[in-house]
């Protein structure tokens, strides 16, 4: 979980390219009848394309591409004239335009396509092989061993100017070296007396080296002569054209099975296309594809009402409340490790339940017996006191406008519980310059030093307000809701968390929210809600 998060692959380019079998099946139950019926008439239209095709017949032949007949013919020769070269020689020539118009000026009839002839060559041997395809049999034959022909008559042009191209490059390297050995040789007829004996005698080796190398170029070109002079034609059609017994086109069933593969290729594109520009996280799968701890999933199964304190106060025996345990569960373990006292909870963007996190969960460790405070620090849109239906005149920010007041002049207690409300107090024309101020620190540390956990209720992260106060905390908490939290925006909220220097908080994990509407698209997570609603009956039967 930690290594990709710290090497920032913590988001893949295509979340859909990380769809588990699960997902597969229920988009497969989702969209059945599109999956049977266009590949249905897919694999129809290619039975119905092929019974409209004209039947396309082919022969085959095979030419033998051998050494030449001349004896004497040795490695060195061979490096030169390499037969394998030559076979694709031969099928790039039997490729090119000219040779099918050649083939139509002697055969007659219609124009010849490219898809008409093939030429192949074997991965060893010397073997051409040539295929070629027309709706006449007889004229499919003819071409075949018209080609041959062709092949056969080019084939002495080709080997004579093979040969004079490399006696042409053996005379230029021949001038070459009769240049220098004059060179070598005018330099040692010019030496003065005095030339050094170790210069000289260099100069001789070098001139004898060229030498050899002159008498060795000459051997080969008059070879390379030699094999010219008694070149023959090598070759030969190893057996007439012979035709394939039946059509080879159009083939039937493998146009059916492509009709069906392409139109289900064809719906699973739509499928594809359709689910990818969703943008928002779908499942608790996304998330984790974040590689950050998902801590909870809370399904929304109760309707909020302001004013009336958080649900979990309020029906504590409900899914949503116990949700909140699991919650509080998980933390505990990181408080415990950590030492965390003091976090923050926000969102990637406005309406994603951070509000409702930060009251249910201050709510939810003060039923544990915890001293704890919650703070509206959200300057922009506070929304702590209508939760609780407190007055919002005086607050969090009423301390950096009066510095002689108290955290408990501001605080209210909630219903002679262990739990505290500060609200936000009136907005500050300026949120990001309070928060900067040292007594942001200050008032933190004083939070710290008086209750068991303080938990703090900022802006969404697109805000600098909290990214100020992740500077000041010990963890940081974000919310997110399923089917509206967009992935673009959770991305690049998360990037300075993934940062390896910066100065924020650490991110304790995400905990995600799955609204009333959306749980019959998650249908995953009906068993979830139904287990605590068995838990909550089974308490009520027991008197637990």
């Amino acid at each position: 979980m930690t290594e990709r998060w710290e090497t920032g692959d913590f988001w893949p380019a295509e979340a859909v390219a990380d769809w588990t079998l699960r997902d597969v099946l229920l988009l497969a139950r989702r969209y059945l009848w599109w999956l049977i019926l266009v590949p249905f008439f897919g694999a129809l239209g290619g039975w119905i394309g092929s019974m409209l095709q004209t039947p396309v017949w082919e022969a085959r032949t095979q030419v033998l591409v051998t050494r030449s007949s001349t004896t004497g013919t040795d490695a060195e020769l061979l490096q030169y004239v390499n037969l394998r070269d030559l076979l694709y020689t031969y099928k790039d020539l039997l490729s090119e335009p000219w040779v099918r118009e050649e083939l139509v000026r002697r055969l007659g009839g219609e124009a010849i396509s490219s898809k008409q002839v093939r030429v192949t060559i074997p991965r060893q041997g010397l073997l051409l092989q040539i295929a070629t395809r027309d709706a006449d049999p007889l004229r499919a034959q003819q071409m075949a061993d018209t080609l041959v022909q062709i092949l056969i008559e080019q084939h002495q042009a080709l080997q004579e100017e093979r040969y004079r191209t490399e006696e042409e490059r053996l005379t230029r390297q021949i001038d070459e070296i009769r240049l220098r050995m004059e060179s070598l040789q005018q330099a040692l007829a010019s030496a003065p007396e005095g030339l050094d004996p170790v210069q000289q005698e260099q100069l001789q080796k070098e001139l004898d080296l060229y030498r050899q190398l002159y008498l060795n170029l000459l051997d080969k070109r008059e070879t390379i002569r030699l094999h010219r002079l008694y070149n023959v034609p090598n070759v030969i059609q190893v057996r007439p054209a012979q035709l394939v017994p039946d059509p080879v086109a159009p083939k039937t069933m493998l146009n059916i099975a492509m009709g069906g593969v392409v139109g289900l290729f064809l719906v699973a594109g739509v499928i594809f296309l359709r689910e990818s520009l969703n943008q928002t996280v779908r499942s608790e799968e996304d998330l984790r594809r974040l590689h950050v701890p998902l801590l909870a999933t809370i399904v929304e199964t109760e309707p909020f009402s302001e004013g009336e304190g958080p649900q979990v106060w309020l029906n504590p025996q409900s899914p949503y409340a116990e949700a909140f345990r699991v919650l509080r569960t998980n933390l505990e373990f990181l408080i415990a490790s950590r030492d965390l006292r003091l976090f923050l909870v926000t969102s990637p963007g406005p309406g994603e339940r951070k509000t409702s996190l930060a009251a249910n969960l201050a709510a939810i460790f003060a039923q544990a017996e915890k001293r704890v405070l919650l703070v509206d620090a959200d300057f922009r849109r506070p929304r702590v006191h209508r939760v609780f239906g407190l007055s919002n005149r005086v607050g969090f920010s009423t301390l950096f406008r009066h510095a002689d007041l108290s955290l408990q002049q501001v605080f209210y207690r909630w219903k002679d519980s262990s739990l505290y409300v500060m609200p936000s107090g009136r907005l500050p024309p300026h949120p990001a310059e309070v928060l900067r101020s040292p007594r942001t620190a200050e008032l933190l540390q004083q939070m710290r030093s008086a209750f068991d956990l303080v938990i703090l209720d900022v802006p969404p992260l697109m805000v600098a307000d909290a990214m100020i106060l992740a500077a000041h905390v010990d963890g940081v908490l974000m919310s997110v809701v399923l089917g509206q939290t967009h992935r673009v925006a959770l991305r690049k909220v998360l990037e300075p968390f993934r940062q390896t220097e910066n100065t924020l908080a650490p991110l304790l994990g995400l905990v995600a929210f799955l609204p009333a509407g959306e749980r019959a698209a998650h249908d995953g997570y009906y068993t979830y809600y139904t287990y605590y609603t068995y838990y909550k009956q089974a308490d009520t039967q027991t008197g637990d």
